[in-house]
């Protein structure tokens, strides 16, 4: 992705800046995590999340206690919440949500938490596992399918943007052996993680074919 580290500090600094408007402007994390590499300059990163900085992490994430999560917003209006409220379940009700986006949302979590299997995303979207891969098939993809791209995806994050070993990727991703997840990614990409590595940072960079389909 063109700009990757524009977009993680963005994301960040945005994520930040919401926590503070619902606590308070003092309001600070105790951890900032980047998956961006280093930049020269640091002062500005310092000065405005005023918290230790790591780069080069498997995540980007602002790192908090979690006795934050029960802090009382002093704007908030009950009345409106429940107004808007009543509308976004209307909303939903005449646009339900693609299982399959919906998924794929379930998926970055659970590999983040290292708990990934169909019947646990299909516990977290609240349905039985054979609903879970019917409704999938219903709409042409499979749970083997989209893990398989989640996976893809982030290695390829994981190694263009970090210098974290192949073997720590594919555990990571949920892969037992990194064996697995190489013959996995040269599936995918037609070369192995390292030499996807190697390519990214030179001008010689592969031209990738999915296969998801297989």
């Amino acid at each position: 992705m063109k700009a990757a580290d524009q977009i993680y500090d963005l994301s960040i600094t945005l994520a930040c800046n919401i926590i503070r408007a619902l606590c308070n402007s003092n309001w600070n994390p105790t951890q900032v995590l980047l998956l961006r590499s280093q930049p020269c300059d640091l002062a500005p990163y310092r000065l405005f999340f005023r918290a230790p900085l790591r780069f080069g992490t498997e995540v980007n994430a602002v790192v908090f206690p979690t006795s934050w999560l029960n802090h009382k917003v002093p704007s908030g209006d009950p009345l409106l919440h429940k107004h808007l409220e009543k509308e976004a379940n209307e909303l939903h009700a005449r646009n339900p949500a693609n299982l399959t986006g919906e998924l794929r949302m379930v998926l970055n979590r659970c590999l983040e938490a290292g708990k990934v299997s169909a019947g646990n995303c299909a516990r977290q979207l609240g349905i039985k596992e054979r609903t879970l891969n019917r409704r999938l098939q219903a709409e042409g993809t499979s749970f083997q399918k989209e893990i398989g791209l989640i996976r893809y995806s982030l290695s390829q994050q994981l190694l263009s943007e970090t210098n974290v070993p192949v073997r720590e990727i594919a555990t990571l991703l949920g892969y037992a052996e990194s064996s697995v997840f190489c013959r996995a990614f040269k599936r995918w990409s037609g070369i192995t993680p390292i030499q996807w590595r190697r390519c990214i940072h030179t001008a010689d960079k592969p031209d990738f074919v999915s296969q998801f389909s297989r």
